[in-house]
């Protein structure tokens, strides 16, 4: 979990507006925003990575699926779009937790104009 969050770090942050942000995302999946303990952020990404996996395992890809999507938008709003490389890493980890999202492998995904990866990543 602790690579997860180092990854997933600056995806999204914990708190701001109302369209995206950690406990959106856990709200969003599941009624799982009390697994979003705040605080400090990589803490808390831990926290409801592991607390998501261990009580609602089958809901675990939704959330991982959340975050990606919300942190599109986020990030394309800041001028820094998620990269492939940023994609390929959550993965390789989720692959070590038995875990595989096949939606953040397909070509339509990666390729769709609206993600804006970076080419060369």
């Amino acid at each position: 979990m602790e690579d997860l969050a180092d990854v997933l770090y600056d995806f999204l942050h914990e708190s701001g507006n109302s369209r995206t942000a950690f406990p959106l995302a856990a709200a969003a999946t599941v009624p799982s925003q009390d697994f979003w303990v705040g605080g400090s952020k990589h803490p808390a990404t831990i926290h409801l990575h592991s607390t998501m996996l261990d009580r609602r395992r089958l809901r675990f890809d939704a959330l991982s699926l959340a975050i990606v999507r919300q942190s599109m938008t986020w990030r394309r709003g800041m001028g820094e779009p998620l990269t492939r490389d940023e994609i390929g890493r959550v993965n390789e980890i989720l692959l070590r937790l038995s875990i595989k999202l096949p939606e953040l492998n397909e070509q339509d995904f990666l390729g769709t104009p609206s993600v804006h990866f970076l080419q060369g990543d």
